[in-house]
């Protein structure tokens, strides 16, 4: 995380251009359900076809523009990964070319191939989806919430099951593999059917 921070922290306008684009997206993202609690209520109810047409031809734009902004935002989520990424290769690579070469003979060429195979592995955890998925966690309790206002008894059994299988999880893993081998077989807490 600290990582991902300082590569974001290198191109401050383009954290913010990504921050801005996340919430565009986070709020886009609320058109689709709304467009069927509008529907249910206003045009299953009257009838009248001029509010399913606004209805879809909204949603029709909401939808376009959230594609827009996750194309933008996974390209510019991209450029902020340029230069980190370029000098760590240049890093790794300056090391091998400077090794003695008699170091370098004692290493099989499989873990050579491993360690340049590694840099691909950490370039793929500061990837682009991984910035974005970072950046729409902050937007889960504002769902969390509107749910909440939508239909309160529906969103409190949701909280209230997952954190009984999260109580679950921590008490068969805080006993080791031998108390989660035996729950499952049991039933308890790991095939869910204790509720």
């Amino acid at each position: 995380m600290r990582e991902l921070l300082r590569r974001l922290s290198l191109h401050p306008f383009l954290a913010f251009e990504i921050s801005i684009a996340s919430l565009f997206i986070n709020i886009l993202s609320l058109a689709s359900p709304i467009f069927v609690i509008q529907v249910l209520n206003r045009y299953v109810g009257y009838g009248f076809d001029g509010t399913l047409i606004t209805l879809t031809t909204g949603m029709l734009i909401a939808g376009f523009l959230n594609h827009g902004f996750t194309v933008v935002r996974v390209r510019l989520a991209s450029a902020v990964n340029v230069g980190p990424d370029r000098i760590l290769s240049e890093t790794v690579l300056n090391c091998l070319a400077r090794a003695k070469m008699t170091t370098m003979g004692r290493i099989p060429p499989a873990k050579i191939h491993e360690l340049m195979g590694g840099i691909q592995t950490v370039q793929s955890g500061y990837d682009a989806s991984v910035i974005c998925s970072v950046l729409d966690m902050p937007f889960f309790p504002a769902f969390r919430r509107g749910s909440f206002f939508l239909k309160p008894c529906s969103c409190l059994d949701h909280d209230c099951r997952s954190h009984l299988h999260f109580a679950c999880w921590v008490a068969e893993h805080a006993q080791g593999p031998a108390a989660y081998e035996s729950n499952a077989q049991r039933g308890c807490c790991a095939s869910g059917k204790s509720f």
